[in-house]
């Protein structure tokens, strides 16, 4: 997202988009004055006129969440990735859940309904490698 920015130990984890554009900044000390003009320009942001009322009437603001680092990859335990998991949810109703890593792929598991009624989430899609 253009708006997004993920930092560890006072360092951008990823690339940051500016103006549509990946800038590369992974790795690299975090600019405070870009931050600040990146959180200005989000804040800056509206909903679409065709979104839901509530979205439309939420007011700006900035959501600053502590990064946790997954430890699960057996080929470098000592080191951390970022994983993300959004779930859509309709009516109240979990839907869908996009399981992605690092950003460098994603899966996504959807509701299925078994004959018995029985609801669980599965997958007929492979892991999607996002190319770059």
């Amino acid at each position: 997202s253009e708006h997004v920015v993920v930092v560890h130990q006072g360092r951008h984890v990823f690339d940051v988009k500016i103006n549509g554009e990946a800038v590369r900044m992974a790795g690299e000390l975090v600019d405070r004055t870009l931050l600040q003009q990146r959180m200005l320009d989000a804040w800056q942001k509206t909903a679409f006129d065709w979104e839901c009322k509530a979205v439309v009437a939420a007011r700006p603001g900035i959501i600053v969440e502590q990064l946790v680092l997954s430890r699960l990859d057996p080929g470098a335990p000592e080191k951390g990735r970022v994983e993300e998991a959004r779930c859509h949810v309709v009516w109240g109703k979990t839907m869908a859940v996009e399981w992605a890593v690092g950003r460098r792929g994603s899966t996504v598991l959807s509701v299925r309904v078994d004959r018995g009624g029985r609801r669980s989430l599965t997958t007929d899609t492979h892991w999607v490698d996002h190319l770059r």
